[in-house]
């Protein structure tokens, strides 16, 4: 099995990719776009294509947005999160149609430590308070999510 680090598989990542493209469709809910999350999905697509067939590898990377080789790197973290996230809540019976709405909107960057000026429905806050209520609901508690913005 290869690995992208110590911790990460490409057969995991394509498992986590399955999930959270499993959860939109689920929810009739439409991801579209070649930035935000729809663009992290493409590229760690990309990446999980190239490492199974080596010989296309090179063509494969000439396909990602801006021919910018470290949206791997920056994707990876994410998609990996918030598919843990999505299947730990709905394995609680948390609904979060509502979070799914907001993700498939933002166009922000996923990369941390860069923010998006143009971009008022930030990835990340939403990602955020998705594992925020799964580390919850891991822990044993009781809760329900709020539409996004909603105290």
């Amino acid at each position: 099995m290869k690995t992208l680090t110590n911790r990460f598989s490409y057969e995991e990542l394509a498992l986590r990719v399955e999930i959270i493209k499993r959860e939109f469709k689920r929810n009739n809910i439409k991801l579209e776009g070649k930035k935000g999350l729809p663009g992290a999905l493409k590229t760690c697509e990309i990446a999980i294509k190239a490492n199974r067939y080596p010989n296309i590898a090179s063509g494969l990377v000439r396909e990602l947005p801006n021919k910018r080789r470290d949206l791997f790197r920056i994707n990876v973290g994410p998609v990996w999160r918030l598919a843990d996230s999505l299947e730990t809540l709905r394995n609680n019976g948390i609904d979060f149609k509502f979070h799914l709405k907001s993700l498939a909107r933002s166009r922000d960057s996923l990369e941390y430590g860069k923010e998006d000026k143009k971009d008022k429905g930030a990835y990340k806050d939403f990602e955020f308070e998705l594992m925020i209520a799964s580390l919850l609901a891991k822990g044993g508690f009781q809760i329900r999510l709020n539409s996004p913005g909603s105290p």
